[in-house]
């Protein structure tokens, strides 16, 4: 913590052989960890007759914190050991605390940031042929696209930036997940540089799992041309003020224009992990215009007890027109945590007046409450569950009211989570739902399960499945039926440097009476890397998809000096089934062909000032 305002957090990880990773987490949302930022900073690692050793290099210059003749800051240890599936910490962290009332101190003396400037260059090119017939090809053309992105540290706690065609921090394939029969958007995380800048100051009090979820989610801004921000602290305020222009394609009935979006955020510490934050989100575009202010609460009465609350306004219209619409959005959570008792409730409501274009907000024109309770239970070890380090049975309830159709929808769970020696976890759940959709209420009953095993050093699996009760979101009427997905998923390290993962997913339906499936979807993912030097590795993916019968691979070559200075290589490849107007009877029907391909190289270079 090195505002030491006990709000924010940026932690450094590496294993025995000196990998490393990076990430940032916020007290408003402190059980998640973002990955996604990239520091610069060196480690080192070491097997050794006894153990291991790590060394961590951190430079003030990736950091941001107060300069002065006396620089407080806030540092905990961890160690994460899988086999055992146990963590240690120093200091100790209390059950129902977070890391951030946790941390001791540390005092520097004369010391600011060297920080004056940062330019990153990159350019990124690519290509992309696809197949028209059967030997013909379409003509393969080159896109180029240069950035420039600049850094400039006005104090060793304030940082200005400008960016002209932000590129991604690093080469992903997209999740693996099955889409079909889905009612809900996906939600991908914020990968460019110039927006993970700050993004812990960004969270925004929300539910957790609820349907807003987050109120700033910097990839709406798709393809932005140009873009400025200022980020740090001051005193007891962390902020974030950020500009952006974007280039966006002219379609059938979206205003004329480019779209200009302007976001700010402050949060003001109140001693422990309290806050009072503040937030402005606006988007114009064409004259349409969307506004939304806000403010957010987090509030820890006891050492246990912890309220999160916030209120959102929005004005949304267009220019010259008095049709204006106005809505509101509140969230609030009450939890309470100890090492006997997990319990919390929460209310969110979105009006129908409500639209926020920098959100992700899953569903909207609802009002929904939720109450949890989890006992957490711990059996003798000499007893006949002994195998058992913890078990935790609990209820959770959600009721909903959508504010549009008036219809009510109302969820209850009953489960238990086993939390087996070392990491091995087994979680049982029945489901007993009450779902409306295009004016129908259905009665869903289903159960699903997950457990994870780490049967070796070298071997871990997890598996999960649902059963029962399904409904149908696609074209035409809606209906209930039975079915559910098997996931499965097996990760093998057998080497320090060698990784493997297989990932296998089964997901059918079928009506009622029936017995011909209405859609059944396997998907099976490959995905293998092996980390040559902890600066250069190759990964490559297989993934076939039988619902829509394709293959897709994908191959990469990635070589990281520092977050900034990389080379990337890739080559993607997609192969369908042979047309039949182009098969010969005597062909195999499961022959498939190589159908698109596209290549992908990138560069660029950090230049610290």
């Amino acid at each position: 913590d090195s505002i030491n305002h006990r709000q924010s957090s940026f932690e450094f990880y590496c294993n025995p052989s000196g990998i490393q990773t990076d990430g940032v987490t916020s007290a408003v949302n402190s059980f998640r960890l973002n990955t996604a930022v990239d520091f610069v900073w060196q480690s080192a690692g070491k097997i050794t007759e006894s153990g291991y050793d790590l060394e961590f290099a951190i430079p003030l210059e990736s950091l941001r914190f107060k300069g002065g003749d006396r620089v407080r800051m806030g540092v905990s240890f961890m160690r994460y050991i899988n086999r055992l599936g146990r963590m240690g910490a120093w200091p100790e962290i209390p059950a129902g605390q977070t890391q951030f009332n946790a941390m001791a101190e540390i005092e520097y003396h004369g010391i600011q940031s060297r920080l004056r400037g940062e330019i990153l260059p990159s350019f990124t090119a690519g290509r992309v042929r696809e197949r028209e017939s059967g030997q013909s090809w379409s003509d393969a053309e080159w896109s180029l696209k240069p950035g420039l992105s600049f850094k400039y540290g006005v104090t060793s706690s304030v940082t200005a930036e400008a960016t002209v065609n932000p590129d991604f921090s690093q080469v992903e394939s997209d999740a693996f997940q099955v889409t079909i029969n889905q009612r809900y958007p996906l939600f991908f995380d914020e990968k460019r540089p110039f927006f993970m800048e700050g993004t812990e100051v960004l969270d925004f009090g929300v539910v957790p799992s609820g349907m807003l979820y987050s109120a700033v989610h910097t990839r709406n801004i798709v393809n932005p041309s140009l873009a400025a921000k200022v980020s740090g602290s001051t005193g007891r305020v962390s902020f974030v003020a950020l500009a952006a222009g974007e280039e966006m394609p002219d379609s059938v009935g979206a205003p004329p224009g480019k779209p200009f979006w302007g976001v700010a955020r402050a949060k003001v510490s109140m001693g422990s992990d309290n806050a009072l934050g503040f937030l402005y989100s606006g988007r114009s575009r064409g004259g349409e215009d969307n506004t939304v202010i806000g403010t957010d609460l987090q509030y820890r009465f006891f050492g246990n007890l912890r309220l999160s609350a916030s209120w959102l306004h929005s004005r949304t219209g267009t220019e010259g027109s008095e049709a204006e619409m106005d809505g509101n959005a509140a969230n609030a959570v009450l939890q309470f945590m100890n090492p006997g008792l997990e319990t919390w409730c929460a209310f969110e409501l979105y009006d129908r007046g409500f639209q926020m274009d920098s959100a992700f907000l899953i569903r909207g024109r609802i009002s929904r409450w939720q109450y949890f309770l989890g006992p957490m239970l711990t059996p003798a070890r000499d007893g006949a569950m002994g195998w058992i380090q913890q078990l935790q049975p609990y209820f959770h309830y959600a009721g909903l009211h959508d504010l549009e159709s008036g219809m009510d929808d109302s969820k209850i769970e009953l489960g238990t989570v086993f939390y087996l020696r070392q990491t091995d976890y087994l979680r049982l759940e029945y489901h007993d739902e009450r779902e409306g959709w295009l004016g129908t209420r259905f009665t869903l009953r289903y159960f699903t399960s997950s457990a994870g095993f780490q049967l070796s050093r070298k071997i871990s699996v997890s598996a999960s499945f649902r059963v029962g009760d399904q409904l149908y979101y696609g074209p035409g009427e809606p209906f209930a039926g039975s079915g559910g997905w098997l996931r499965f998923s097996c990760t093998l390290r057998p080497s320090g440097h060698f990784l493997l993962s297989l990932n296998w997913e089964n997901n059918r339906m079928r009506r009622f009476g029936e017995s011909d499936p209405l859609y059944s979807v396997n998907v099976w993912n490959m995905r293998a890397t092996y980390q040559f030097t902890r600066h250069f590795f190759l990964r490559g993916i297989l993934r076939h998809d039988d619902y829509n019968n394709q293959l897709l691979t994908d191959f990469l070559a990635s070589f990281t000096l520092i977050p900034g200075t990389v080379v990337h290589l890739g080559y993607g490849g997609l192969y369908e089934p042979l047309p039949g107007e182009f098969r010969h009877p005597l062909d195999d029907p499961l022959r498939m062909i190589y159908r698109r391909g596209s290549l992908f190289f990138k560069v660029s270079y950090l230049w610290r000032l």
